[in-house]
């Protein structure tokens, strides 16, 4: 089984990480115009939230030091602001409700503090309007639902939507092999282990047929 400190990271993800990466690398590095608002749509459970959100956070922390002041990440009614380390200060971050995050990101803002946003969408949950998405970089991640994002989309100047792949068969497989090396070490020497190991590869095959290749499901 994969262990608690292993991490995948999908072609997808860096796909769409290197289209943020060269928006930012326009904006900030090369002072070519205004951030682009972008909008990121893929089918529930393919891991647009623990998938790209999470991979487009470390690399903002880790962009291009001096340029960038601050990241703000949404998660469900939760706003969390992190600091950059700036001028021998160290990083922070700090955690607020929706809306307090979204006021204390407009103050940011009006200070002349550069900073980019990630707005994780769920069903059923609003994104907040009152946030400097012209002066700001900003990515929505949702589901094809075009409720979660219309108001998003009312209240920026063209958004540019972004479209993840749902996985491929042969990246079920490597996750398959990757949760099973162990058994796939022994399997050689051991009929029993590779018969089981082929049923369960089986079973996950008819699971994707019904399902889609979704490792949430």
């Amino acid at each position: 089984m994969m262990r608690t400190t292993d991490v995948v990271v999908r072609r997808e993800v860096v796909r769409v990480w290197n289209i943020v990466r060269t928006d930012l690398d326009a904006w900030l590095l090369h002072n070519n115009g205004e951030p682009t608002p972008f909008i990121l749509v893929g089918s529930p459970g393919i891991g647009k939230s623990f998938g790209v959100g999470s991979h487009l956070l470390y690399e903002l922390l880790h962009y291009a030091p001096d340029r960038l002041d601050v990241v703000a990440s949404l998660v469900h009614d939760r706003m969390y602001i992190f600091y950059l380390p700036r001028g021998g200060e160290a990083g922070r971050v700090e955690c607020y409700k929706k809306d307090d995050g979204a006021d204390c990101v407009m103050r940011l803002s009006k200070v002349g503090k550069r900073g980019y946003m990630i707005l994780d969408v769920k069903k059923g949950e609003s994104l907040p309007t009152h946030v400097p998405s012209e002066s700001w970089g900003s990515i929505v991640l949702s589901s094809p639902n075009k409720l979660n994002f219309r108001v998003w989309c009312e209240s920026n100047t063209e958004p540019r939507f972004l479209y993840i792949n749902r996985y491929h068969a042969r990246e079920m497989k490597a996750y398959f092999a990757w949760m099973r090396r162990a058994d796939l070490a022994t399997a050689g020497g051991n009929a029993a282990v590779r018969a089981e190991l082929e049923n369960s590869w089986n079973s996950m095959e008819d699971r994707m047929h019904e399902v889609g290749q979704a490792p949430r499901y």
